[in-house]
């Protein structure tokens, strides 16, 4: 707490950033300095507000030997506000290096050693023999900050307006003027205004300010303006308001509760003397416009100049300037400043509306254009910005006014983008430091603002007709157009179009493309005799707006677009014709497209069909599908435009519709694709088209996941094609043995390489039939026997070998090794390698687009069990991503649930598995998987594992069943053995790792079969022997994943044969294993296992020790059902009486498990959350906090401390004391530096007590009941802040108080200027009793609403206590009074309230009355 920046507590209303640290460094430094921190505290809120108000003394002032220097840059570190700290590392290093540099000169100057470490009056005298040196000279900020106050490029408006303010305030009779400041928005027309206010103010008259928008209300800037000036008379002291009261309520009568609906503080004004109607009255009346005029010229007419400003007066009313009208004609001292963002059309409007006193009293109205600020001007505000700079400023100047047009709030956006998109960035160097650009990368990535496209817009309008062909030309071309193409249309030279395009470069209307960059299918092509390669010439230029561009075609006539298209179209394919061009056919496609409608040659038509084909194949290679659909859809209706299509049987209609299914299975279109393969098939046939039409067909079946369909049509297709697949499972594994021997015959003694070198390349049918098998195949493996699909594997593998191999080759490959466990119940390490280089050479030599099912073989039959958990995961989301891209659903769906499912077996904790089931699951949903529904009962099952309670739910799906597998286990549950024997009767396909899981559970079940027999203990000890050797075989084979539960079952294995010893070795290893790989699932359930055996042995202290560390890794791992479990255990073993180790297992683990979890279905076509980090922040919040912690932290200690400080001032009955108490807690808890407790006495307003802060003093004056119209002496108020908060009852934060509408004009704050100012009312039942002004003079934004709330929470009841103790005050002054009444001095020894002293006065002659009459009484 010592060390905190005031930002850091949390009660300012700004962030931490790498300045907090310099503030951080500043209070190490003092104290090393000194010998004592600068703070010393034992109370927090002590430390914060010393934090927040109090300035730290110099070092020096408290040490006279730290030299000044020094003691300087440490007051600068530890500045209270961090614009006044040091704003860069480079800065503070400059000054500390200069600081060393002199010692270092001392040293050499007194011939004393370099390391030598000198004493402090050495380096006291070493500073005073080197010249003085000013800090921060080197200092600047590293973020972009533009100078506040300060107008550029407005000079000559600034006092232009200054002029007619000047003249209205100098002048002593009436005299109405008008001023319309014209300027597009963005122009500084509100900060032009500012100064004229900021004029007015200072001269306390009065300048009101309202605004319009599109839509506004009627009279809404107008009312707004009236409303602020309520504001100014109740903030003003009590002569004024009454004088203004009564002056309008003479003027006004009936009018005011009227007005009172629309100007809702205005019986705030009147007090009671309106009658207050009902506030729910409509907010606008017909009287409306005449009341309004009538509050405007009672205002008006009264002492003090009036400004009225009116924002955006284009937008306004046509009351508004009925208003406007009557005020013309009326002699004041009154000033109407108008705004407007459109100069076009404003000045008609105003001069119509006003136009009866324009034709009279023309002088009374004047104009000021503001006009967009030049290079000069531009340069100007950089040089005040981004300094100091490493780049050219005249030359960022020239792009930002060419981007801009010199607006100046662009100006602002583009300076702030830049820096944001890091294209404008600050260099710290070791020599140098300062800003920095490149100018060609902001000229591309920064857009220009909306006003300068509008701009461009109207000047195409005023263009040559020679030119405007020019550029129509271009803007059918594309947005990027190649000029020597643009010369080909027009029939120039290119010199002479590239002369013509001059104009449009200057303007900005098109950029010049570098010939480096061009991607142009131009680029390398000689077009009108221009060499390939000219030496500094452009052949590409590109539209530079988009908006302009579309506005530029759009206003080309249909007819003469379609011509134009068509004219491209033909000569871009004449080009690429003659000069045997690649990669063409999109863009002839895009313009032959535009013009179809005009084209009439059948011939023609049909090469605008077959290109469309082959623009469609490009865009699906690009993953670009929509664009793929739209050129079919376009090839197949000029087919259907020229008759039945299908009588012909020609081959480029069948491709077309053969390339629109494919396009809508990979995107989604399912339906779509179904029905248009059976209208394919139906007309097909060729042969070859067939065999495309029945893979197609099997491949959109599996998509709908009917495994049982692809199955059996496939077998049909195949059957067609002369493959015969049997359907007697006996055949079917009699057979794939007979084809495995065969293959490893063919095989035998040869390389990978060879037997591909050796083989042909399969010819189209061949290839055709190997994909058909593979996708049978994986139906095989999804819905049928392994038998079945060990078949279809070893057909496809030894059809490659026999007619040659093919892309679909590799993903048959791929499943080569499961034909050895499938058929022999054994894993083949040769066989694993064999496939990994086979395929690897078959990709080699189709390196085209991957095969969809290569992915999803590679997992299922064991390839990655080799790799780690991360690197399996990494290449799982790499193959997803490229599914996603290449619309290969299948192995999108199987992939995504085999990534769940992975880290779910493999034991990540749940928070883990959770965030990527709702990641993939949303992936799933967006191309409507059927996955889906899986997902969901897998994340069921993630909440089942979570609480511990069962589902009712029931899906049979390998997938599934390993979860429920798990689940049963490490619950315990009496259905696991009958579980695994259901899975273990499947005679489908599981995948290799999830029967290495299998196996593994069944090891753990039997060892709890062999402690729960009686009988057959010897039968279970020889199946364990079995699965564990199995077990051991599979870790043989590098599987990563299978090392730690190897361990895990010889452990169990080991402790049913009572091998302790052993067991306890391998149960370390599996839960080292475990924790090495961050397997938190099984770590937990290792420990938990261990624990059983260690209790088993009777090692007490072992097990409980056991117990409880697994029962922080169930907590860890994000299961509070096993937890629970875990728990429950240990008490049924030992009773409550040792269960308190486990009371701080939640707590310990408290920020590790997963938070909470909420499983939400997304909407079609949702976005994926992402989170984002762009923080310029340095500062390591770490030691506190962040926002949210600090927050907390402060909520607690402001709910703390309020309870200390009402219980302390509960029995407080000295005044004294009680005010004292109360401003101490109010200034420390809210940081401020000054304060006021000013209470209501019959509605006067009396100070009760003050206090003052600062470094050398805490002062704290009770005052008791000072009126506040009498000034303290050397204690000055803002009288305007107190007022309004006490009239309207209403809270006031004023982070920038000098600028503020209402209250930038009291004197107060005009002479003191303090940063930060709050004033809360004091409100008990219903009545203001009173209000708290605080300030802090040392920052900006030092006040929170936060303050407010902790003020109110305790104020009310402090004023009780307040009014308590005046009565015991005057009951006890009261009484010593009377005592000393006898005295012959009738001067009491106290001061007396002039209220008591009444009371004395009648008390006494009463008591004299009553001694003279002899009463005893």
């Amino acid at each position: 707490m010592a060390y905190m920046a005031p930002e850091q507590t949390g009660r300012l209303q700004r962030q931490a950033d790498f300045r907090s640290d310099f503030y951080s460094l500043g209070m190490t430094l003092w104290e090393v300095l000194v010998g004592r921190p600068a703070f010393h505290f034992t109370d927090v809120m002590d430390y914060m507000h010393a934090h927040l108000a109090i300035e730290i003394e110099a070092p020096s002032k408290v040490d006279s030997t730290i030299p000044e220097p020094i003691s300087v840059i440490v007051q600068k570190l530890v500045r209270k506000s961090p614009e006044s700290r040091y704003q860069s590392v480079y800065g503070l290093k400059y000054d500390l290096s200069y600081c060393l540099k002199i010692i270092t000169q001392y040293k050499k100057s007194k011939g004393i050693a370099s390391d030598t470490i000198l004493s402090d009056k050495d380096v006291a005298t070493a500073f005073v023999e080197a010249p003085s040196f000013e800090i921060a000279t080197k200092d600047c900020s590293k973020t972009i900050q533009i100078p506040k106050g300060k107008l550029y490029g407005r000079l000559t408006e600034q006092e232009q307006l200054l002029d007619y303010v000047q003249k209205l305030l100098g002048c002593t009779s009436d005299m109405m003027n008008f001023i319309l400041i014209v300027g597009e928005r963005g122009m500084g027309n509100n900060s032009l205004l500012a100064v004229a206010r900021s004029k007015i103010l200072e001269t306390n008259n009065f300048c009101v300010t309202g605004a319009y928008s599109e839509g506004s209300l009627p009279l809404q800037g107008i009312l707004q303006a009236l409303q602020q000036f309520i504001g100014m008379m109740l903030s003003s002291q009590t002569e004024t308001l009454e004088y203004y009261s009564t002056k309008l309520k003479s003027s006004l009568g009936p009018e005011i509760s009227r007005l009172e609906s629309v100007l809702p503080d205005l019986r705030l004004l009147f007090g009671n003397a309106s009658n207050v109607e009902d506030s729910s009255r409509a907010a606008v009346y017909p009287e409306m416009v005449a009341d309004v005029t009538s509050f405007l010229k009672a205002v008006i007419s009264c002492e003090k100049a009036f400004v009225l400003c009116l924002k955006d007066i284009e937008t306004a009313d046509a009351d508004t300037f009925r208003v406007l009208a009557i005020l013309a004609g009326c002699n004041t001292r009154c000033l109407v400043i108008l705004t407007s963002s459109e100069p076009d059309s404003v000045s008609p409007i105003v001069a119509k509306s006003l136009q009866c006193v324009l034709d009279h009293q023309k002088d009374m109205f004047h104009y000021i254009h503001l006009k967009p600020l030049t290079v000069m001007d531009i340069q100007e505000l950089l040089e005040d910005t981004v300094t100091p700079s490493l780049s050219p400023i005249h030359n960022l100047a020239a792009l930002i006014e060419r981007k801009t047009f010199g607006t100046p709030a662009y100006i602002h956006q583009f300076l702030f983008k830049a820096e944001a998109k890091g294209l404008l960035w600050f260099d710290e160097d070791e020599a140098e430091c300062g800003w920095n650009w490149d100018i060609i990368s902001l000229d591309k990535n920064i857009e220009v603002s909306d006003s300068v496209l509008k701009d461009m817009t109207k000047r195409v309008n005023s263009l040559s007709k020679d030119l405007k062909e020019v550029l129509e030309n271009a803007v059918c071309i594309g947005q990027t157009f190649d000029v020597r193409l643009l010369s080909l249309l027009l029939h120039q030279r290119t010199a002479q179009v590239t002369n013509q395009l001059w104009d449009f470069l200057k303007a900005g209307f098109i950029k010049p493309i570098p010939f480096t960059e061009s991607k142009g299918i131009w680029r390398d092509t000689s077009l009108d005799g221009l060499a390939n390669h000219p030496v500094g010439a452009v052949i590409e230029y590109n539209f530079a707006f988009e908006s302009v561009y579309e506005e530029i075609y759009n206003s080309i006539s249909s007819s003469s677009r379609e011509r134009m298209h068509l004219k491209i179209a033909r000569l871009i394919y004449a080009v690429a014709s003659s000069k045997s061009l690649q990669g063409t056919e999109i863009e002839i496609c895009k313009h032959y497209n535009l013009a179809i409608s005009i084209v009439s040659d059948h011939q023609e038509r049909k090469l605008i069909s077959s290109l469309n084909l082959q623009a469609a194949e490009l865009a699906m290679s690009d993953f670009n599908f929509d664009q793929s659909k739209t050129f079919l859809a376009n090839g197949i209706k000029i087919f259907k435009d020229m008759g039945d299509p299908w009588s012909h049987s020609d081959h480029l209609f069948f491709n077309l519709n053969l390339q629109m299914a494919k396009c809508l299975v990979v995107d989604g279109g399912l339906d779509e694709a179904k029905a248009l393969l059976n209208v394919i098939e139906a007309h097909s046939q060729a042969k070859c088209n067939i065999y495309k039409v029945y893979y197609l067909q099997r491949h959109l079946d599996a998509m709908f996941g009917d495994f049982p369909v692809v199955l059996r049509e496939g077998r049909s297709n195949l059957n067609d094609l002369g493959i015969t697949i049997p359907s007697n499972i006996g055949e079917c594994k009699a057979l794939a043995e007979d084809l495995l021997e065969d293959i490893e015959m063919r095989i035998k003694n040869k390389t990978p390489q060879e037997i591909i070198n050796l083989s042909k390349i399969a010819d189209e049918e061949s290839d055709m039939i190997q994909v058909i098998m593979l996708i049978v195949a994986f139906a095989a493996y999804r819905s049928s026997t392994r038998a079945m699909f060990a078949l279809l594997i070893a057909m496809g593998c030894h059809k490659s070998l026999t007619d040659g191999f093919c892309r679909s080759s590799c993903a048959l490959w791929m499943a080569y090794p499961s034909l050895s466990y499938y058929l022999r119940n054994c894993p083949n390490k040769k066989s694993i390698e064999f496939a990994h280089k086979i395929t690897e050479c078959i990709i080699q030599q189709f390196p085209e687009k991957s095969q969809e099912f290569e992915m999803v073989f590679k997992l299922f039959c064991g390839h990655t069990l080799q790799n780690t958990f991360e690197e399996q995961t990494e290449m799982m989301e790499a193959s997803i991503q490229n599914a996603r891209h290449s619309g290969h659903n299948l192995t999108l769906n199987i992939v995504s649930l085999y990534l769940v499912t992975n880290g779910f077996t493999f034991g990540k904790a749940i928070s883990w598995v959770r965030n990527q089931m709702a990641a993939y699951r949303e992936i799933l949903d967006i191309v409507h998987s059927l996955s889906v529904p899986v997902m969901d009962v897998l994340m069921q099952r993630v909440d089942s594992l979570v609480s511990g309670q069962q589902t009712d739910v029931i899906m049979n799906d390998e997938f599934i069943s390993v979860f429920d597998l798990t689940i049963c286990l490490i619950y315990e549950r009496p259905d696991l053995k009958q579980r695994i024997a259901q899975i273990r009767g499947y005679s489908r396909c599981l995948p290799i790792g999830k029967l290495m899981d299998i196996l593994f559970v069944e090891a753990i079940d039997l060892t709890n079969e062999y402690y729960a027999a009686i009988e057959g203990q010897d039968s279970v000890k020889t199946k364990l022997s079995s699965i564990l050797e199995i077990l051991k075989r599979i870790s043989s084979l590098g599987y990563r994943d299978s090392i730690g539960k190897k361990y895990f079952a010889c452990a169990e294995y080991a402790r049913v044969f009572g091998n302790s010893m052993e067991a306890i070795s391998q149960y370390e290893a599996a839960i080292q294993e475990f924790k090495l790989n961050g397997t938190l699932l099984w770590e937990a359930y290792a420990l938990e296992r261990f624990a059983a055996f260690w209790h088993g042995i009777g090692m007490k202290k072992m097990a409980q020790m056991s117990f409880v560390e697994s029962a922080k890794k169930w907590n860890e791992y994000g299961s509070e059902g096993k937890r629970v479990q875990v728990v429950s255990k240990f008490k049924s073993l030992y009773g409550v009486q040792d269960v308190a180790d486990f009371d701080n297992v939640r707590q310990e683990g408290k920020s590790n498990p997963d938070p909470g979890f909420t499983y939400n279905m997304p909407r079609k076509g949702s976005a994926s959350p992402s989170n984002s980090s762009n923080s310029r922040s340095f500062c390591h919040s770490s030691r506190f906090g962040d926002s949210q912690t600090t927050g907390t932290v402060n909520l607690d200690m402001d709910a703390t401390t309020a309870l200390k400080v009402a219980q302390s001032i509960r029995e407080e009955t000295s005044l004294d004391s009680l005010l004292r108490k109360i401003m101490r807690y109010v200034m420390v808890n809210t940081g401020a530096t000054k304060g006021a407790l000013i209470l209501s006495d019959n509605s006067r307003l009396t100070i009760e007590a003050t206090a003052e802060f600062s470094d050398s003093h805490e002062i704290i004056d009770v005052l008791q009941s000072h009126p506040i119209a009498n000034q303290v002496p050397g204690f000055r108020l803002p009288l305007s802040v107190i007022y309004y908060a006490f009239r309207t009852r209403k809270s006031i934060v004023l982070t920038d108080p000098a600028n503020d509408a209402t209250h930038g004009g009291d004197v107060y704050i005009k002479e003191f200027g303090p940063q930060s100012m709050l004033c809360c009312p004091i409100i008990n039942q219903s009545t203001v009793t009173g209000v708290v002004y605080l300030e802090n003079n040392l920052q900006g934004a030092a006040f929170t609403p936060k303050r407010i709330e902790v003020i109110q929470s305790l104020m009310p009841t402090a004023s009780i206590y307040i009014k308590n103790a005046k009565l015991t005050k005057t009951n006890t002054e009261l009484t010593e009074a009377l005592k000393d009444s006898g005295a012959a001095s009738n001067i009491p020894k106290y001061k007396i309230d002039a209220p008591v002293q009444r009371a004395i006065d009648i008390l006494q002659s009463l008591k004299g009355r009553m001694v003279a009459q002899g009463d005893p009484a």
